[in-house]
């Protein structure tokens, strides 16, 4: 063997042991966090350092952001050190994304259902917190079981023993399992899964998320729900006591075929329960609050597991004066062992739509009318689109002034305005002279083009015809009635809804010119052709998804310009304008505005020698229809 392959090797072999000593040291930062007790199914679980999930076993050691997964009618129990433990039930995926030695940690519930039963040490110092992708839990020692449903999105909360509090919150969780980064190691590709970065401030954060009057704690025998219509969380209200003892009984989510379900009577009668309700603070009845933003359902309703979803009594049901809840009825029922809950025969409940009906499942002698109207009420009972769904937002229309930059626009417009122009100091009639009822109108067209930065760039046309009535010592020999703008430049987007722009034109303006043929002199509106640079801000001042009223102001300086018998010195124009959009769809829509410009100037004449100071004021309205595309 030569010298150079045993080169090759020894390298080989060092960056071998390079990488066992890299993984090593990684692994040894994520620390033992509990061991797995119990397991029923098929469990499997996804470790730091690892690219692909094992199966979980018994007696197995748990590191801190592992992920655990059942499958359907699995189940997994972890003890954590301190004495806790985390039981998941099937269909559920769970990750512990920071745990420490005194047992306060953060537990994320991506998917499916979790019993925790979080014990509470002496000094009372323990923060355990559960969060989903839209609600979060904290608590000190107590026993509770968490839902999760990522078709609806869907949060809820059911506490057992002690208490709870639960918070609507944003989406916290980043399921990083779910996005495996491709490398390439010696020419071969690699799934690698990236490492969530482990944050010691994880549990101080959130307990900031509780510190305001929209947390809701939540008492034994009572459940909670988030609320999409008003991005809260429901009041806490009492569950039916039958159902509350059945599922305390059935911590290890037992499950059986909705064929195979023994309704339990749901009345409480003189059994005695394990676990009693706490008295809750929301009114049994239920409540409705659109100014406070505050929802509760009707107190001793069912918890369907698998959509998340809580099916009150409807307003028929009697109340159980002795526990103070009204007892379900005509809402569905649930097996007397394990407490699951089975929608009304005819009905099954979807958990991104409710209840529908069970076509399926019908038999002959079904009455259709009634199990619709039963559908109808029943979705009532689940809190309707205040729970489940809003009522549908009207898609956005109006997208952001940035996000309109990556986008070609094309407006035409047609245009009104009346003009006013003042000759002051005219040399050649000794006097002042003013030019009022000056109209105009015209048709225009501005093109802005797509663009992938902050930058923009436009142009714009504009021609108009122009009519200036004679005055009571002036009439006109020759008129130019016919007066074209042209634009180009470029917008920066300052800030979100301010944009900033600048460009340079020539814009022809209508004079009076004093005209010398031979022994007389006649007057004449003449055109010149003055170019002009320009700067100004844009923006919006209010919107919506639908329209938004916008704004503009510009200052430019007119060049001096010599047009053969009539010439300019160079001059100013101040220009401002509001316009108001609305989008009919993502791409047409209706450009309506209002303009003001003025400038001034001083002319001089050559056939009839003269010089005036000139200023004149526009006022108009344009009307245009606009496409982006």
């Amino acid at each position: 063997m030569c010298t150079g392959q045993i080169g090759v090797y020894v390298q080989k072999f060092i960056t071998f042991l390079i990488l066992i000593v890299f993984n090593l040291s990684s692994l040894a930062a994520y620390k033992v966090v509990g061991e797995v007790v119990k397991i029923r199914g098929k469990v499997t679980i996804l470790a730091p350092g690892e690219l692909q999930s094992r199966k979980l076993t018994v007696g197995q050691r748990v590191k801190e952001d592992s992920s655990i997964l059942t499958d359907e009618k699995s189940f997994a129990r972890l003890k954590l050190h301190d004495g806790s433990t985390l039981n998941i039930g099937p269909k559920s995926k769970m990750a512990i994304v920071h745990m420490e030695k005194s047992g306060s940690g953060v537990v994320s519930l991506l998917k499916g259902k979790m019993r925790s039963v979080i014990k509470k040490n002496t000094k009372g110092q323990k923060r355990f917190f559960i969060q989903t992708r839209t609600a979060a839990m904290a608590v000190r020692g107590t026993e509770f079981e968490t839902i999760y449903n990522p078709e609806n999105r869907v949060s809820s909360l059911l506490t057992y023993k002690g208490e709870v509090a639960i918070k609507k919150t944003d989406d916290l969780i980043v399921d990083e399992t779910d996005k495996p980064k491709e490398i390439v190691r010696q020419g071969k590709k690699l799934m690698l899964r990236e490492r969530p970065t482990i944050d010691p401030n994880n549990i101080k954060k959130l307990s900031e998320v509780f510190k305001d009057d929209k947390t809701v704690f939540v008492k034994g025998g009572q459940f909670s729900t988030t609320v999409k219509k008003y991005n809260v969380v429901s009041e806490a209200v009492k569950i039916s006591p039958i159902q509350l003892n059945t599922l305390y009984k059935n911590d290890e989510y037992i499950e059986k075929k909705v064929s195979d379900v023994r309704p339990r009577n749901l009345e409480s009668g003189k059994r005695k329960l394990a676990l009693e309700s706490k008295e809750q603070e929301a009114p049994i009845e239920g409540l409705n609050d659109e100014v406070n933003k505050k929802f509760a359902p009707r107190a001793g309703g069912l918890i369907d597991f698998e959509s998340g979803l809580y099916v009150a009594p409807t307003k028929e049901a009697k109340l159980d004066k002795k526990l103070n809840v009204f007892v379900p009825d005509n809402i569905g029922y649930i097996d007397a062992k394990t407490g699951q809950y089975a929608p009304p025969v005819g009905l099954k409940l979807v958990p991104t739509k409710g209840f529908v009906i069970d076509r399926k499942n019908l038999i002959a002698n079904n009455d259709i009318a009634s199990i619709q109207r039963q559908e109808k009420i029943l979705n009532d009972s689940l809190g309707g689109e205040v729970v489940l769904k809003t009522k549908e937002v009207p898609k956005k229309r109006n997208l952001k002034r940035r996000e309109q930059f990556k986008k070609s626009i094309l407006i035409a417009r047609l245009s009104s305005l009346g003009q006013e122009i003042n000759h002051d100091n005219d040399t050649f009639l000794n006097r002042s002279e003013t030019l009022e009822d000056i109209s105009s109108s015209g048709l225009g067209f501005t093109l802005r083009l797509a663009s992938n930065s902050r930058y923009q760039v436009f142009t714009s046309f504009d021609s108009r015809s122009i009519d200036v009535k004679t005055t009571s010592t002036i009439s006109f020999a020759n008129l130019d009635d016919r007066l074209i703008d042209i634009e180009g430049g470029f917008s920066y987007s300052w800030k979100p809804r301010v944009d900033v722009f600048a460009s340079f034109g020539f814009n022809q303006r209508a004079f009076l010119n004093h005209v010398s043929t031979g022994s007389s002199t006649s007057q004449e509106i003449k055109r010149l052709n003055l170019p002009e640079v320009r700067f100004g801000i844009s923006g919006s001042f209010a919107r919506s998804s639908n329209w938004s009223a916008d704004y503009l102001a510009s200052a430019s300086f007119l060049f001096a310009r010599d047009g053969g018998t009539l010439s300019s010195d160079s001059g100013f124009e101040l220009q401002g304008e509001l316009s108001y959009k609305y989008w009919f769809s993502r791409r047409y829509f209706l450009d309506t505005s209002f303009f003001v410009n003025h400038y001034s100037l001083t002319i001089n004449g050559s056939s009839q020698t003269f010089t005036a100071d000139v200023s004149s004021l526009i006022t108009g309205f344009n009307l245009g229809i606009g496409a982006m595309f």
